[in-house]
């Protein structure tokens, strides 16, 4: 699932996941695969923002959110 969050200076671009029984590590890396896969920044580009991707991992056994990793 994709979200954006926008400040006066910067652009958060959040892909969340559920861990189904993987690796926290390994999910949010997938995640941030995941945004550059998709071009998920491009329309923000021009904006002269920074831009900071983040994967969030949530886990699949209702345990609520594992972690997330920023790029």
């Amino acid at each position: 699932m994709l979200t954006q969050f926008h400040t006066k200076d910067s652009v958060f671009i959040f892909e969340l996941k559920m861990d189904k029984g993987r690796s926290f590590e390994e999910v949010a890396e997938d995640a941030l695969k995941q945004i550059d896969a998709n071009g998920y920044c491009d329309r923000f580009a021009v904006s002269g923002k920074k831009m900071l991707k983040v994967g969030v991992v949530f886990s699949s056994e209702g345990k609520g959110m594992v972690g997330w990793k920023v790029k």
